[in-house]
């Protein structure tokens, strides 16, 4: 099973500077190399087939929820303000019943 990373507003710091009202910052990753960052679209029933991860990839979900699998066979549901970080070569797919919009960002050396 893969660990879930949560990046909702309750992860967050407060962002106390620059007169700053009811905002949080939360912190996805670091990186010392070029990402490549996208969007996915997934339509209610609709996935993303099972491949091989070319490079690390993180996979948040912006809205909606759905559900990943990976190589062990087990499905995990994640909501909005949830994701995970896929490694290099590692199997999965993901798919949703209702709809969702994730957030990519795709590199060699990502970490948290």
């Amino acid at each position: 099973m893969k660990e879930i990373m949560s990046f909702n507003k309750l992860t967050g710091k407060a962002i106390s500077n620059y007169n700053s009202v009811a905002a949080y910052y939360t912190n996805l990753m670091r990186t010392n190399e070029p990402v490549s960052i996208g969007i996915i679209h997934v339509e209610p029933g609709g996935m993303v087939g099972y491949h091989d991860a070319p490079v690390k990839q993180a996979f948040i979900i912006m809205e909606g929820q759905g559900w990943i699998k990976g190589a062990d066979g087990q499905i995990q549901t994640l909501q909005t303000g949830e994701g995970v970080l896929w490694d290099k070569g590692e199997g999965h797919e993901s798919g949703s019943e209702q709809g969702m919009t994730v957030l990519v960002l795709q590199g060699e050396n990502l970490f948290i």
